[in-house]
């Protein structure tokens, strides 16, 4: 029974990992959280994307 709790918390944290991961490199801002705000990163794109 052990074993199964330790499995299940396992792959709920590489699920969460893996998330993260995958939401870092999809969006367009520089921000992992999804929140909308304007990271570094996506003020650059802006300044850049005027000239």
């Amino acid at each position: 029974m052990e074993e199964l709790l330790i499995g299940v918390i396992f792959l709920a944290a590489v699920a969460y990992v893996g998330k993260s991961i995958y939401n870092s490199y999809k969006g367009e801002s520089g921000c992992s959280k999804g929140c909308g705000c304007d990271s570094p990163v996506h003020q650059f794109k802006k300044v850049n994307s005027k000239n």
